[in-house]
């Protein structure tokens, strides 16, 4: 890798595994291909609201399965979870503020497959990156949100 390859084939051969290698490199070379981004001023940045990524994974869930919440904000989330979910989809997200679970809908907008991960018995299994925007938050949840991000911020809990 350090001669300038993209990534390396592992034996046994994971089929999976090589099709993210590959779609992993054909990316590279269509982001490099794309000119430079305009430089970003408080106009055009398309957040609603600033997130805070979290320092630690925190437990939340998806359709009552767990996942990970990886970043929070007043408009959305970003879960980490094993399970494939359909982008445009709604879900229930069950974020945990203050030992008990805050029900909101959010629609999935992007998802992604982050890494693979080792389980039980040897086997390689992709875990899924997905940004959520909540939908329809009642102002008590979205006040109750609003205090938990504030809270992680001034505990050192989150990184701005």
């Amino acid at each position: 890798l350090r001669e300038g390859a993209d990534d390396f084939v592992r034996k046994p051969l994971d089929l999976d595994e090589l099709e993210l290698c590959i779609n992993r490199a054909l990316n590279r070379v269509r982001v490099a291909r794309l000119p430079p981004p305009p430089p970003r001023d408080a106009a055009s940045e398309r957040r609603r609201a600033p997130r805070i990524r979290l320092r630690a994974q925190s437990p939340a869930e998806l359709q009552l399965r767990d996942v990970s919440l990886i970043d929070l904000s007043l408009s959305g989330a970003l879960v980490e979870h094993i399970e494939p979910i359909r982008p445009g989809e709604i879900y229930h997200l069950a974020i945990i503020i203050q030992e008990r679970k805050v029900p909101v809908l959010a629609r999935a907008m992007r998802v992604f497959a982050s890494h693979r991960v080792t389980v039980a018995g040897g086997e390689r299994q992709v875990v899924y990156r997905t940004g959520m925007e909540f939908v329809g938050v009642e102002k008590e949840t979205a006040d109750l949100i609003a205090e938990h991000i504030a809270g992680m911020t001034r505990q050192g809990l989150a990184a701005e």
